[in-house]
């Protein structure tokens, strides 16, 4: 645009321009896509510039297919193509003798994050050893908005109903910025990384499976994450519904891996796909004060305490 900004009103036009040049673009591309070819396309790194032509020193990050603009980076940022970064995460499973059973793609924010789904249905735990089976599943981000590194999430599929669900500890990180792309003998370090991970959700998920609490304390315990704010009231709700008349007979005893799989349960398949990132951040945190709860007898009580308030988190 060749707009110089000489008053608010014009300040104000410009904004309402941009806004509609945003929308037409957008209307270009699909807000979340989990089709299998959804992550197969290219982008650009383009120049900008102000209203006078002078080169901006940020970078815009353009799909070739949709032309619509993903994100804004620095000069230095390097670009990691969908197609390369899955080349290597499977040469990387290769060179770790693993082969997944089943993969989907969930490309977000227009195509500004990737987020590819690997499950391994060799890969299975008993968590309860009374056939609560889950299967191992390792997810691959990669992004476009400038603000994400590329990693790899271990988490794992819970087979009687496909819950998804991620381990207490953060993302194994593939570089600390987007500098250059990753090769698979690197990739393939990162991969055990996140197998030996597996080990230690899979001794996790088997102690919340014998950690007993009451009815009521599940309830408390929901309200509790819901004003921590580790999850948000409607997730709190739903998955309120489903501790008290559970879906699954595998659910039926009172645990903390049962109230945790009630709350999967719906950001699994309650949540629409555009709240895919945030249902896993839900997965991890709840996971993640679980395990702080199994260790310290302190912060077990605060987290089945009668909670102070109702409906916490919007």
């Amino acid at each position: 645009m060749s707009n110089i900004i000489t008053t608010d009103a014009n300040l104000s036009l410009i904004k309402s321009q941009y806004e509609r040049e945003l929308t037409s673009s957008h209307a270009n591309g699909i807000l979340t896509d989990t089709n299998p070819n959804a992550h197969r396309f290219t982008v650009s790194k383009l120049p900008t510039y102000l209203h006078d032509g002078t080169p901006a020193n940020r970078w815009a990050i353009q799909r070739n297919d949709t032309k619509v603009v993903i994100g804004s980076v620095s000069g230095d940022y390097g670009v990691i193509q969908n197609s390369d970064f899955e080349d290597s995460i499977l040469e990387g499973f290769r060179l770790n003798g693993i082969t997944p059973s089943s993969v989907k793609p969930i490309v977000v924010n227009y195509g500004s994050r990737t987020h590819i789904e690997y499950t391994f249905g060799d890969f299975r735990s008993d968590v309860t050893q009374k056939g609560d089976i889950v299967a191992l599943r390792i997810i691959a981000n990669n992004s476009f908005d400038g603000k994400s590194s590329s990693s790899i999430t271990c988490g794992a599929v819970r087979l009687v109903c496909l819950n998804g669900m991620t381990g207490f500890s953060r993302d194994v990180k593939m570089n600390a910025r987007h500098t250059s792309n990753a090769n698979a003998g690197y990739v393939a370090g990162v991969i055990r990384k996140a197998m030996e991970q597996w080990k230690t959700n899979n001794v996790m998920w088997a102690k919340l499976a014998t950690a007993d609490v009451s009815p009521l304390q599940g309830y408390y315990i929901i309200e509790n994450l819901s004003n921590a704010k580790l999850i948000s009231t409607r997730v709190g709700k739903l998955a309120s519904q489903v501790w008290e008349s559970p879906t699954y007979a595998e659910d039926r005893s009172r645990n903390l891996w049962n109230v945790y799989n009630a709350i999967t349960q719906v950001t699994t398949h309650q949540l629409s796909e555009r709240h895919y990132e945030s249902g896993n951040r839900m997965s991890t945190e709840v996971l993640s004060a679980f395990a702080d709860a199994l260790h310290d007898s302190n912060r077990f009580e605060h987290l089945v305490r009668v909670p102070e308030t109702v409906g916490g988190n919007n």
